[in-house]
């Protein structure tokens, strides 16, 4: 899992060949994650103490976040054009800094 989170391009095959009911699993579960990820930055820890507790699971808080845009807009992490990256990147960085 590790692998496919720091490839972008693993990331949306692995989602473009789920299901629709994986898929919607998958989205459930992130969304949990999330929610979680936003009490932890509610409750005072800092970006460390979370990426400490992601990092349990192999993931950092920057990967969980590219998942979620991965989920939400499959194909959006791929190669493409630059400014799709660029899009995908900002929000990624708006997703962080609502976290905060």
């Amino acid at each position: 899992m590790e692998q496919m989170m720091n490839d972008p391009m693993a990331m949306n095959e692995q989602i473009e060949t789920l299901s629709s009911q994986e898929m919607e699993e998958a989205q459930a579960a992130m969304g949990e994650l999330l929610n979680m990820i936003a009490e932890m930055r509610q409750a005072g820890m800092s970006d460390e103490e979370i990426n400490q507790f992601l990092s349990e699971f192999g993931i950092t808080l920057e990967e969980v976040l590219m998942a979620d845009q991965a989920l939400k807009n499959p194909g959006s992490m791929t190669g493409g054009a630059p400014e799709m990256e660029m899009g995908a990147q900002n929000q990624i960085q708006s997703q962080l800094d609502e976290l905060m």
